[in-house]
């Protein structure tokens, strides 16, 4: 590998959203399905990673209730926006450290894009670009790969994606991009069950050392 471009999932990622999606979400199905609360809080994560519309028809399946209930899923997302998504600890520091190191550094994610727009206008490092969920297909996985393919001129080999999702590492492999998980979300075991190999962290320094180790533009530099 000869990594140049680093990718970043967001919610639960970059920022610690993911328990307060899978409460409201679990609400909502408990409210609308009729799904007990930690039957559905456990469904939300096990199908977390792509876009919540996509999400419920998963579970459900061609529910009548699946647009509504997504649509109201979304708009409770842009009333938390009110409140800081300020990144998690250590992520700024090493955003800055691969940028300085001659890193594109990127972000896709199934967040629409008008909540993408405003969490990252409100952090002081500024990245290459930001992608998030549009209607029509544009999604994370191929769809954002090939853009960042051809707004880059690199190859998929050429780009790493940080995800904490089982989802994100399906994706990522099923499109050809190398992964890495961090273990906020799921544990290392539930990443290693789905392939040994898969590189797993619970840090922003062993996440971006592990980087700096697959490529070659980097000097022999490690964050401390």
């Amino acid at each position: 590998m000869n990594i140049k471009l680093v990718i970043f999932d967001l919610d639960g990622t970059l920022v610690d959203t993911m328990d307060s999606y899978a409460d409201s979400a679990a609400s909502l199905m408990q409210d609308k399905y009729g799904v007990d609360f930690g039957s559905a809080r456990s469904l939300y994560l096990e199908t977390s990673g792509f876009p919540f519309c996509q999400q419920l028809e998963q579970i459900f399946p061609d529910h009548h209730l699946n647009y509504n209930v997504a649509n109201q899923f979304e708009e409770w997302k842009k009333g938390l926006l009110m409140t800081d998504h300020r990144l998690r600890h250590g992520a700024s520091k090493a955003i800055f450290h691969l940028i300085e190191n001659g890193f594109k550094v990127c972000l896709s994610s199934n967040n629409i894009q008008e909540n993408i727009d405003k969490i990252v206008n409100r952090w002081e490092v500024e990245i290459d670009s930001a992608l998030g969920f549009r209607f029509g297909g544009f999604q994370k996985g191929g769809s954002h790969f090939s853009w960042f393919e051809n707004k880059f001129n690199l190859k998929r080999t050429q780009m790493v994606f940080i995800g904490d999702s089982l989802n994100d590492y399906r994706i990522a492999r099923d499109f050809g991009v190398p992964f890495v998980g961090v273990t906020w979300t799921f544990g290392q075991e539930r990443f290693k069950a789905l392939d040994k190999d898969i590189p797993c962290f619970s840090d922003f320094v062993s996440v971006n050392n592990w980087i700096f180790s697959h490529a070659e533009l980097v000097m022999d530099v490690q964050l401390s």
